[in-house]
């Protein structure tokens, strides 16, 4: 079960047909469904360890992404979407579905389903100590409180 306050992990895998020239970057996001995104990884292959440049054609490769999901991520389902872009011009590659037709150039690969972030709260109580912490309340113990 995912929540808020947690990272999403998906995998893709990319197919070269023909000879890359340029280094791109691959853009992975979650979306709501008003269109409000909520996580974004962005960045070279593999941290730029395999810039697209160097991929060869026929090869398959298979990447990791991450999103860390915000903690206040309402519950829902959320789309996850990924596009290609030229970090030098801004502009998005065309992406084509697996018979060749042009798509649109974030296509949405999955959705997800994330669950509202539960807080639990790790508390101890001081009344084991010999004072209370206030001079001024009567039996006034604090409780010590961490949120999770």
């Amino acid at each position: 079960m995912l929540r808020g306050g947690q990272q999403l992990r998906p995998i893709v895998e990319w197919r070269v047909d023909q000879e890359i020239r340029e280094q791109y970057v691959i853009q992975v996001h979650l979306i709501d469904a008003q269109g409000h995104v909520w996580a974004v990884d962005d960045r070279e292959p593999d941290n730029g360890l395999s810039p697209t440049d160097q991929w060869t054609t026929g090869r398959r490769s298979v990447y990791q992404h991450i999103l860390s999901l915000p903690p206040t991520m309402p519950e829902g389902d959320y789309q996850i979407a990924i596009g290609v872009h030229n970090p030098r011009t801004g502009l998005n590659l065309s992406a084509r579905d697996m018979t060749g037709q042009l798509i649109d150039d974030d296509p949405v690969i999955a959705t997800v389903h994330i669950k509202e972030r539960q807080i639990k709260h790790n508390c101890q109580s001081t009344a084991n100590r010999t004072a209370p912490v206030r001079r001024h309340a009567r039996n006034a113990f604090p409780r010590l409180c961490a949120s999770a």
